[in-house]
């Protein structure tokens, strides 16, 4: 990861040449902007074994679901760099950070699948409260190709950061017992629990380029657009506090980036410097593969509500590796902001 940070340093230090006269117009823009959607981080491990009651050869699987919300909202600043003159080349960059929890729940879904004996079988099923800090910035380059009166075109080149943490807290729901003798599934019995249960990591590092335009429908407003394909890296870890259990893991995958604003210039005097308020909605769709690694680091199971016995899952010190892990998010953001130019 960083050698890709440093490559795309490098490509902004390339494509980067200010002109002879070294003054550029420096541009802030404190901001303020409501998210929403949400991650989707799953999991589905599938191996070939016997029963060990019948001897029958079994295919059986494991598939579960998380689904983070997202909904928060996320307070910032972005600022532009260019020529005072013209506009053939622009700096644009952007941080923020979330101010609010999610209102929605995360949702927690496990299957199990064994043939011949059962199909895909939902067992495991939770809601739960969730807090969230975000942390999110972008830097991206733009170089003018086209420009007409009112029209300009760029090829643009960037990264954009994304940090999430999330804590799952007072989850409920229901479970269902596998009766081995029987190979089914029982009852539903209700589960709940008010402390902490999974403590979740992720990081998205997201190099792109693509195409940004601006048309300027008038002296005071300006609207412009840009869309990017990122080839993307994320990281994350997921320590399940109930189960004692750490799983880590990382990958790649594509992410779409798309943006539009609208500008309405308030002032502007005779050196073109202005103030004005800007509208603008971003969407990000992430969807990246990854290899997981669990490791518990204490033993993990479950009394039993008959017996009263404690029966171990997973003794302290498993290792298991080489699980597929995979990504899905998505993000909206509609935001405001305040622009000067110094």
């Amino acid at each position: 990861m960083f050698n890709r940070i440093v490559l795309f340093v490098l490509i902004l230090l390339f494509f980067f040449t200010a002109p002879a006269n070294s003054k550029i117009d420096f541009t802030l823009t404190p901001r303020i902007l409501s998210m929403t959607g949400h991650t989707e981080y799953s999991l589905d491990v599938t191996f070939n074994t016997v029963d060990s009651a019948t001897q029958t050869p079994v295919q059986e699987s494991i598939a579960s679901l998380l689904e983070f919300p997202l909904d928060n909202v996320i307070v910032g600043f972005g600022f532009n760099l260019k020529p005072p003159t013209s506009d053939k080349w622009i700096l644009n960059g952007n941080f923020g950070l979330s101010v609010k929890d999610p209102d929605d729940k995360m949702f927690d879904s496990d299957w199990h699948t064994k043939l011949p004996f059962f199909g895909k079988t939902l067992y495991s099923f939770t809601e739960s409260d969730v807090t969230l800090k975000m942390i999110q910035a972008d830097l991206n380059y733009r170089h003018m190709i086209m420009q007409k009166p009112k029209t300009s075109f760029y090829v643009m080149v960037g990264f954009k950061y994304q940090k999430i943490e999330q804590d799952i807290i007072n989850f409920a729901g229901w479970q269902r017992f596998l009766d081995d003798a029987e190979h089914s599934y029982g009852s539903q019995y209700l589960i709940s629990y008010d402390d902490m249960a999974i403590l979740y990591k992720l990081n998205y590092y997201i190099p792109y380029f693509g195409l940004a335009g601006d048309f300027n429908l008038s002296s005071k407003f300006l609207v412009s657009f840009s869309a990017a394909y990122s080839y993307s890296y994320f990281t994350d870890s997921d320590d399940h506090v109930l189960r004692n259990k750490l799983s880590t893991a990382d990958g790649n995958g594509s992410s779409f980036i798309l943006n539009g604003s609208n500008r309405i210039i308030l002032s502007r005097n005779e050196n073109g410097k202005a103030f004005f308020i800007e509208t603008f909605v971003d969407y990000l769709t992430i969807d990246i593969n990854g290899v997981q690694k669990q490791y518990w680091y204490d033993d993990e199971g479950y009394t039993d509500p008959i017996t009263d016995e404690f029966i171990i899952l997973a003794e302290k010190g498993t290792i298991i590796t080489g699980i597929p892990h995979k990504i899905k998010s998505n993000q909206l953001s509609i935001g405001f902001s305040l622009g000067f130019t110094f």
